[in-house]
């Protein structure tokens, strides 16, 4: 047995067994090196065990033959059954090849086992226990029968293990759309980005590069847009924000109607911002003395509205983020300056993106409202182009189009959504705190009721 489970108080041993063996969600939040992905491992093989003795709902669940019957194909299909209603994800090929070897051999210690003693002491006993002892409590059956029963369903799940679905996500949601490829708009021609292609680092410049020759610089009704835009930003910083737009599409949308003119907002952060300067004034040092007068003359200049004031204090803010904030070291007369701030005042000293983004939404806002407006509508022709056209003049379908195109396809059409959730008895996620917000939705698509 591992030492990290040898090293377990009583306490975390039953969360682990209660996180492995829930007929309900389960999150499982650990530090590195804890078992975290071990704990996941045998939740899946807990439900591959104990599949048979849940309800089922569903002929594609059906899995009571695996310890019921005599007949190896009737198990072999009771095996098939259970395998395909469990899907586990996680984030790299390596990882999921682990999880499937660590499980596949699971698997095969329990078919190849001559008795349950065999099993005892291994990292894996308990779920083989658990099932062991329920097929035990059923009628006319003995201990040695049951064990018997749980080797011959177990060598049936073995003999099938290729077809475990362990993914990463991308390969997951890939799964989905080459099931119903019609309906998701893929181009016969198409072709699916694979995951050690080593030749992608460029593929964001061609997309932004065709649409902004064949595109955006052919229209003249555009031309009004770039003008504007191109007084403040120059063209390679366009670019690159477009960039990130089609790496992280989940920003557009966060940002789509954002109110950017926001007079409460404003008269909150100006209130914290001079609530500290009025507690930095009971302490005295050169720099800080320095530091608190320059905070307070930009905070002044905005009362005034002195024009330039909003782009000069988020300039303050990102070339200073080291020294009014909670989360980096700082002194300690700013240490007591921000914990005598009210709650309302001091959360936006907690680290210097709680005072930026909210100070750079107020720049936009006062000092560039055209731009924003002309930089919203020309993301909105680009991101029009990538969901209609992109996808069949390029001819490839890349790792952020996959997730995309899965999550629109499950929305868009109900009877897909729910043939792919009866599909589903269970949904594991590795390494779960590092989704982003567009593969977070393809999960929620897929489980919500």
């Amino acid at each position: 047995m591992s030492s990290v489970l040898l090293d377990m108080s009583k306490e975390e041993h039953d969360d682990r067994n209660t996180a492995i063996t829930t007929n309900k969600h389960a999150f499982v939040s650990a530090s590195a090196g804890t078992g975290k992905t071990h704990t996941l491992t045998l939740r899946a093989l807990y439900l591959l065990l104990n599949a048979p003795f849940l309800p089922t709902h569903s002929k594609a669940h059906a899995g009571e033959s695996l310890y019921n019957s005599s007949s190896r194909l009737e198990r072999l299909a009771a095996a098939r059954n259970i395998i395909h209603s469990l899907v586990l994800t996680t984030f790299t090929r390596k990882a999921a090849a682990e999880m499937q070897t660590r499980l596949c051999g699971y698997l095969n210690d329990i078919a190849t086992a001559q008795d349950r003693s065999d099993l005892e002491g291994a990292k894996f006993y308990e779920p083989v226990e658990i099932v062991w002892k329920k097929l035990s409590g059923e009628k006319k059956s003995n201990e040695s029968d049951a064990f018997d029963r749980l080797r011959a369903g177990a060598q049936a799940l073995t003999e099938l293990a290729a077809e475990l679905q362990i993914f990463t996500i991308h390969s997951f949601a890939a799964s989905i759309l080459r099931r119903h490829p019609l309906e998701a708009g893929i181009p016969p021609a198409a072709r699916f980005v694979k995951e050690d292609e080593s030749d992608l680092s460029g593929i964001d410049d061609q997309v932004v590069g065709r649409w902004w020759e064949q595109y955006e610089l052919g229209q003249p009704g555009n031309r009004k847009d770039l003008e504007t835009l191109l007084q403040v930003v120059t063209v390679p910083q366009i670019r690159h924000w477009l960039k990130q737009c089609y790496h992280f599409r989940w920003i557009v949308d966060k940002t789509a109607g954002l109110p950017l003119e926001d007079s409460d907002k404003e008269r909150q952060l100006l209130a914290a911002g001079y609530a500290l300067v009025h507690e930095l004034k009971k302490e005295d040092s050169s720099k800080l003395t320095r530091m608190r007068n320059r905070f307070k003359q930009l905070l002044d200049s905005i009362s005034a509205k002195r024009p330039g004031a909003w782009q000069e204090l988020c300039q303050f803010i990102r070339e200073d983020k080291a020294y009014f904030f909670s989360d980096r070291k700082c002194t300690k007369a700013i240490d007591s300056a921000l914990g005598s701030l009210a709650n309302e005042h001091s959360r936006y000293f907690k680290s210097w993106l709680h005072l930026y983004i909210p100070a750079s939404r107020l720049c936009i806002a006062k000092e560039f409202p055209s731009a924003w407006k002309s930089w919203t509508r020309l993301v909105e022709r680009f991101m029009k182009w990538l969901d209609k056209e992109a996808i069949q003049e390029l001819g490839l379908i890349t790792f952020d189009d996959i997730i995309r195109l899965a999550v629109r396809l499950l929305k868009e059409h109900s009877a897909i959504r729910w043939a792919e959730r009866r599909r589903l008895r269970a949904l594991l996620v590795d390494e779960f705190q590092d989704t982003d917000p567009e593969q977070l939705k393809l999960f929620k698509v897929l489980l919500k009721k």
